[in-house]
């Protein structure tokens, strides 16, 4: 087992504990946003999201890929953004656009870069739910949202597998 195999499975067990936690509030919420925000579980979320980040970036030091790293980063500050900023809708909004700009140019890059059709057909699929969260912002957009992090998720795991 390498380093970055033992590194993914530390991140997918941090990111359990939230994921878990948005599943349960799922009934009552428009959006992933409206259940992360929440002060009873912004703290035990953030902690998560920290201990992922800081093996996700370990894992990015592994891959040995600059821009790769930088976009991950990016992506780290707006997911620690949108926890804080609910209240404020304008910055809220910023920190959502960063989010998602991320996880998109981190589709698009390694998807260029190794030019995988499966690659391509997942940042497609992505694609569709970043657009079709935006066009029924106003509406419960919950599905479409954990239908996007979750075509990113199925995105990494692809690609780390199709890197090993």
């Amino acid at each position: 087992m390498s380093q970055k195999d033992i590194l993914l499975g530390c991140m997918l067990i941090a990111y359990l504990i939230p994921i878990i936690y948005v599943y349960c509030q799922f009934a009552d919420n428009p959006s992933i946003c409206n259940i992360i925000c929440n002060e009873k579980a912004k703290y035990m979320i953030t902690a998560s999201m920290v201990m992922m980040g800081a093996f996700t970036i370990q894992y990015e030091r592994e891959r040995k890929d600059m821009t790769s790293m930088i976009i991950i980063i990016c992506l780290l500050f707006g997911i620690y953004g949108l926890i804080f900023t609910y209240n404020s809708f304008w910055i809220h909004l910023g920190f959502a656009i960063i989010a998602f700009l991320s996880i998109l140019g981190f589709m698009l890059y390694h998807t260029q870069k190794h030019g995988s059709n499966g690659l391509r057909i997942l940042l497609l699929i992505a694609a569709y739910f970043a657009i079709m969260t935006i066009a029924f912002f106003n509406q419960n957009i919950f599905l479409t949202e954990a239908l996007f992090i979750g075509t990113f998720a199925v995105y990494y795991l692809s690609l780390h597998f199709m890197e090993s």
